[in-house]
């Protein structure tokens, strides 16, 4: 078992690719941001300070108790910046930390003011922590063209913290399966009903008004008089939950991207009808393919155009 448990943690990564993961994380962090936190930037920033209601619990802790929009303004604006400098790796490591204090805060000021916690940025939240840990700023980074220096990896350091991304995935997906059938046995799928009044809920709470009414509220509604239809697509929901983990161990390309292009049309899906804004969240799905190879010719462009710019500078001295 250790040895099984060894070979799956350590083994089976290049350098190359956590690299590239990181980059095409740090692309897909930048809308998954800006979704989530734009709603704090329509406070009038020129308006009073004022208290929360009901912060959340670290909030309470650290006695945060006021929201001031420059504050806010300001952290969100360098949660882009650093997660602009943990894509190019320019100081990779304090820049994935800095970006979960930001995180934290951002949340903290969001959920403190809606009343509400919500959990989208669990799983990009943790992946990041793997990465914080993980050397991959030592790779396709600016700190080490910077350096100079040919750095060399271990297969063991460039591979946990993909492997272990792509646990954390998986049992974030399965548990939540679980949890269906814990809470709610079998009666989640009978009938598709539970998936029915979550329809018809929030069609009439984003429903009608006149003019301005969302155009999702209107599927919503019509899609929620088709009840065997939702029965097929609780039973599909339960179905794709508890069977992530199997992406583990399946590591052909094309099964794998079969699947996630499910899951993602689910998000897309979920998004449009009752407003669940995990839109973004498929991001994290790049951790189960190897998107190295397609973007070495690349690589090797940008290294070509590098070293012809250093030798014109070179030259003009």
């Amino acid at each position: 078992m250790q040895t099984i448990l060894s070979r799956f943690f350590f083994t089976g990564s290049t350098p190359e690719r956590l690299g590239t993961t990181r980059i095409l994380l740090g692309f897909g962090l930048i809308p998954f941001n800006i979704l989530e936190f734009h709603t704090l930037l329509h406070i009038d920033l020129q308006g009073p300070s004022y208290f929360y209601l009901d912060p959340v619990w670290y909030f309470q802790l650290l006695g945060i108790e006021y929201h001031h929009p420059y504050i806010v303004l300001g952290s969100f604006v360098l949660l882009l910046c650093t997660t602009v400098a943990f894509i190019v790796g320019w100081r990779t490591r304090p820049a994935a930390v800095l970006m979960l204090l930001l995180i934290l805060y951002l949340l903290g000021a969001r959920d403190s003011i809606a009343g509400d916690v919500h959990h989208r940025y669990v799983i990009p939240f943790h992946i990041l922590l793997f990465f914080a840990l993980s050397r991959c700023g030592e790779v396709m980074s600016v700190d080490t063209r910077r350096s100079g220096e040919s750095v060399s990896l271990s297969e063991w350091e460039v591979s946990w913290p993909i492997q272990a991304s792509q646990v954390y995935l998986a049992s974030f997906y399965f548990w939540s399966g679980l949890a269906k059938l814990r809470m709610s046995g079998l009666d989640w799928i009978s009938g598709g009903e539970r998936i029915q009044d979550l329809l018809l809920s929030r069609a009439m709470r984003f429903g009608p008004a006149g003019e301005g009414e969302l155009s999702g509220s209107m599927i919503a509604l019509w899609a929620a008089q088709f009840p065997t239809l939702l029965e097929a697509v609780t039973v599909g929901t339960l179905a794709f939950e508890l069977c992530f983990p199997v992406l583990l161990v399946l590591r052909r390309t094309a099964v794998r991207l079969i699947f996630l292009i499910g899951v993602t049309f689910f998000h897309i899906v979920n998004f449009i009808l009752i407003n669940v804004q995990f839109l973004f969240l498929p991001v994290v799905f790049v951790l189960f393919f190897d998107l190295s190879n397609p973007l070495r010719p690349v690589k090797r462009r940008v290294v070509a155009f590098a070293k012809s710019r250093r030798a014109l500078l070179e030259w003009h001295r």
